[in-house]
Order: C-alpha cells, then sequence, then structure tokens
C-alpha cells in the first residue's frame, strides 16, 4: 500500500475544503491554501519523518497513523518520508513562524533526516527531537545540536538483538548509531523490539516526551 497522501493532518485537509489528498497536485494546492490559514488556527507541530522504503512498509507511518487521539487533538501531526528535505525545513519554519513548538519524530533513514536534514540546517527552535533508532553512514552529530531543547534517541543494542532478523541486518549495513553522545538521553530497546518496530519504540518510550508539547 502507498502511503504517499495519506500524510497531512486531516483537519487541516477538511479545513481546505478537501476529503482527502490523493495525488501530488491536490497536495501542492492544499500547501498553497494553507499560506492564507490564520495562524491562530494551527497547533503545534510534530513531524514524523519515515525511512528506507516506507511508503511500502509503513514501520514509521505507523507512528503518524496511531499517534494517541488524546494527544492529536493537541497537535498537527504530519508525515514525510526522508529524501524531502527541503519540504520539511518549510514546515518547521512555517510552523515556528506563527509561534508554534516543534517536534520531530525520525525512524531509520528518517532519524538521520530528523537529525541531519532538518534540525542542523533550520535556525528554528526545536522543542523535542525524537529518533527511533537512526541508520547512516553520516553518522551522529559530534556537537550538540543548540537549537533543540531535549533529543531523546532510542536505540536497538545490536550486540544483544537478534542477528538473523531481516531488519536488524539492513540496519547493521546501513549504519546504526544506537547510542549518541550528543543526545540528551538515550534509551536501548529490550530484545523484543527490533529495528522494524517504529511504533513499539514510540509507544513504550516516546510518546509520553511530547505530553508537554503545547
Amino acid at each position: 500500500m502507498n502511503f504517499s497522501f495519506q500524510r497531512n493532518p486531516q483537519r487541516l485537509v477538511e479545513w481546505a475544503g478537501l476529503v482527502k489528498i490523493e495525488d501530488s497536485k491536490q497536495e501542492r494546492a492544499f500547501l498553497q491554501k494553507l499560506d492564507s490559514i490564520d495562524g491562530a488556527l494551527l497547533r503545534p507541530l510534530v513531524l514524523v519523518v519515515g525511512g528506507f522504503l516506507d511508503q511500502v512498509l509503513a514501520n514509521s507511518y505507523r507512528v503518524c497513523a496511531q499517534y494517541p487521539e488524546e494527544l492529536r487533538a493537541r497537535h498537527d501531526v504530519w508525515f514525510r518520508e526522508y529524501y524531502e528535505g527541503r519540504a520539511m525545513r518549510c514546515l518547521v519554519d512555517w510552523y515556528a513562524a506563527h509561534g508554534q513548538p516543534v517536534a520531530l519524530i525520525g525512524h531509520s533513514w528518517g532519524g538521520d533526516a530528523a537529525v541531519n536534514a532538518v534540525a542542523r540546517k533550520v535556525s528554528a527552535h526545536i522543542t523535542q527531537l525524537i529518533t527511533l533508532d537512526p541508520v547512516s553512514r553520516k553518522g551522529a552529530p559530534r556537537q550538540r545540536l543548540q537549537n533543540v531543547a531535549h533529543w531523546l534517541n532510542i536505540y536497538v543494542d545490536y550486540n544483544r538483538t537478534p542477528l538473523f532478523d531481516i531488519p536488524n541486518i539492513v540496519a547493521r549495513i546501513g549504519g546504526p548509531w544506537e547510542a549518541v553522545a550528543t543526545a540528551d538521553s538515550n534509551l536501548s530497546c529490550p530484545l523484543e523490539i527490533t529495528h522494524a518496530f517504529a511504533l513499539a519504540m514510540f509507544t513504550r518510550f516516546g510518546q509520553d516526551a511530547l505530553r508537554t508539547l503545547v
């Protein structure tokens, strides 16, 4: 199943006069119309960033789709793919310009993108950064991100996790960050949570960090 266009806050889609967005043309028109929205109608931004093949696997997308309803009622939850750096930076800057807090959640390559393609390349203040077993050969930044108030890194310990698990094998090839020295907090997953289980990582260890995002 392709999740490409089921990724924008439904309440804003309806504000724009649409039932749903089905293609890139509709999405562009929707985003253009948002430029005219009263900033007071916006809520804190939660941007979920998908990893490799997430349009098919939906590992990261489930974090967006199953975001707790109690929090969705208070936040604008968006989903974008790891390669959409420019679009994600525009979203972050736009919400920040309207005085809204910003939170980033990235899984696998999406964790790398949340850090290296977004947080490190915007001047906007990031209230909460949550990485879910980030992976890339580029690796984590060696210095603390000055515009990030708190970085929670949830990771798989590849010295302990099952070796013959296909997502784990892919992550090992990609270059898992594991514990990050420049993050504010690092949490190691229990053995039953392997690389593909982004939703479990978020539900068990990450979502509480967003309860104060107001």
